[in-house]
């Protein structure tokens, strides 16, 4: 585990195999095309996001596990800091990039998850309380203060916005 965290830094290789994830997408929109032609578009990409995410789990795990075997070599290569030759200078560099890289992407999936959730009042009068009242969201020439001030009455069709936007997108 901990050398496919050192050859997971960023190198040529990877490069090309980016590349060959769009030959790998390619071939699987082919195969579900290939079983219905009157299947739509939507339901094939419902099928390739299936597909990508089995394949995203096979090719490069759990991201958690891989945050792990970056602590981990990151303080093995910490114990023996005094005795480092360039090399390992270098490779303890690209760990605790990767390790940075890793935290990064793990922090977007938490905000995207969090982003699946509904909205809620208290959450919402939170963020326009925090406002401040005084500057306009936009050309309408509303400012903040007016949804603090008027939330009693506000309220309701505010919260009607923001599920009606979180049902449909």
């Amino acid at each position: 585990m901990l050398e496919e965290v050192i050859r997971s830094v960023q190198s040529p290789e990877e490069v090309v195999a980016e590349k060959a994830h769009v030959k790998l997408m390619k071939d699987e929109w082919r195969r579900i095309s290939d079983t219905d032609p009157l299947v739509s578009v939507v339901d094939k990409l419902r099928k390739l996001k299936v597909f990508l995410k089995q394949w995203n789990r096979v090719t490069f795990g759990s991201i958690d596990a891989q945050i792990e075997a970056a602590t981990t070599l990151l303080n093995e290569l910490d114990e023996k800091l005094d005795n480092m030759d360039e090399n390992m200078v270098s490779m303890r560099r690209k760990v605790q990039g990767e390790l940075w890289r890793l935290l990064r992407y793990r922090e977007s999936i938490w905000d995207r998850e969090w982003l699946k959730k509904p909205f809620t009042l208290s959450k919402v009068w939170d963020v326009v309380r925090a406002c401040d009242g005084s500057k306009t969201q936009g050309p309408d020439g509303y400012n903040k203060e007016l949804f603090k001030s008027g939330w009693s009455f506000l309220q309701e069709d505010v919260m009607r916005v923001f599920s009606k936007f979180y049902l449909t997108g």
